[in-house]
């Protein structure tokens, strides 16, 4: 009997309980094995050194062609050194992981700069989310620094409610101006302020391929931000960019006080581009 999926969420497997699965699949082998999802096991509740185990055995199925394409281990307070050692599974030359989930293990900046350097050796990851991890801006500049690598495969980024700010926001900005793969980048709950905005709204007019930011709203109505050669203020940020072969969506969730806006807080018609600005498209409200 083959096992191609095994979901174990919200079973309290522990520490333990996760080091002998990951021992039992790296000694016993586990070719046909494509989707493993752990998630809220309290997998990070034990001691460092039965952490240092589990992280071995974790890194020894990838080296095992375990064929492992998708592994879900959110929520479950791992600590950086979980970074770590995903950083050097992805190094593996039989790899096969394609989507990675980390959300909420608490992997700092230590952890997710560690990982980000294994997916820069990595040909197969395309979704990776680091959210709530409480990286800041040196996890993101790394993150612009592997977007703009050429044969990048990332295709979806999650790193919201992280400590990110301008800085690092101006950077990602910067690289996904170039960058040919990527097609979700979440960055909510990140204080990236005006300037922080602008750059990553002045990268949609360059990137093609890009069809879903996620960005906050922010306090500051009197900033411009201009997508092509039209200005948009904050108050109308919830748009829809229709361009070449992509669908542009700027869902803006919250305010500076963290209230949902609705409909009625934003103007209820459309926004039209310029074709002189390089894109043929219509901006309506989503």
């Amino acid at each position: 009997m083959i096992i191609y999926q095994v979901f174990l969420s919200l079973n309290r497997i522990y520490t333990d309980g996760a080091d002998a699965l990951f021992s039992a699949l790296q000694e016993r082998g586990a070719s046909g094995l494509k989707t493993l999802i752990l998630r809220h096991n309290k997998i990070g509740s034990g001691s460092r050194s039965k952490l240092k185990r589990l992280c071995y055995n974790l890194s020894r199925c990838f080296k095992a062609k375990s064929g492992i394409q998708k592994l879900d281990l959110g929520y479950n307070q791992c600590g950086s050194i979980f970074g770590e050692c995903l950083g050097t599974a992805l190094t593996a030359t039989d790899c096969s992981l394609v989507s990675l989930n980390l959300h909420y293990n608490d992997l700092s900046d230590v952890g997710c700069i560690k990982l980000l350097h294994g997916v820069q050796c990595n040909k197969s990851l395309k979704w990776l989310d680091l959210s709530k991890n409480g990286c800041s801006d040196n996890t993101a500049k790394l993150l612009a620094q592997t977007l703009e690598i050429s044969d990048c495969l990332l295709e979806y980024v999650d790193i919201s409610f992280c400590r990110i700010g301008p800085e690092g926001a101006i950077e990602i900005g910067k690289s996904i101006e170039t960058n040919m793969s990527l097609r979700y980048l979440n960055l909510c709950g990140c204080n990236i302020d005006a300037s922080g905005t602008l750059s990553l709204i002045q990268a949609l007019s360059s990137n093609i391929r890009l069809e879903s930011l996620h960005i906050d709203f922010i306090d500051t109505y009197e900033q411009q931000l201009p997508i092509g050669n039209k200005k948009v203020t904050h108050n109308e940020l919830k748009v829809k960019v229709i361009g070449y072969e992509s669908i542009v969506s700027l869902i803006a969730l919250h305010d500076a006080k963290g209230e949902a806006y609705g409909s009625s807080k934003l103007p209820s018609f459309p926004l039209g581009i310029s074709e002189t600005a390089g894109i043929s498209a219509i901006m309506q409200m989503s």
